[in-house]
């Protein structure tokens, strides 16, 4: 086993578990800001399983020629996206 992929793996599941403790607190006040952040958390674990299964990792960063793990980033936009409406909906003055 690489360490890269080693390394992979805790990030997958903190951030899987870190989605599991905002489920928790959206189920407990049903904020729709920690509904975000659980599905960010979510979208960011399989984002890095999904790395590891195209293959994205190798020795020398950057050096694969083939576009299999630029879709996967995909994820991670979706998932920033998720936060940073999160935030702005928290933050956003209602009247």
């Amino acid at each position: 086993m690489n360490p890269i992929e080693f390394i992979s793996g805790i990030y997958m599941a903190t951030f899987a578990a870190s989605g599991i403790f905002f489920l928790k607190f959206w189920l407990a006040s049903r904020d729709p800001f920690f509904l975000y952040f659980c599905l960010a958390c979510w979208l960011l674990s399989i984002e890095r399983v999904a790395l590891l299964l195209v293959g994205g990792y190798s020795v020398v960063p950057y050096c694969q020629t083939g576009d299999a793990r630029s879709f996967v980033h995909i994820f991670r936009l979706i998932a920033f996206a998720l936060i940073l409406v999160a935030v702005i909906r928290k933050n956003r003055v209602s009247k």
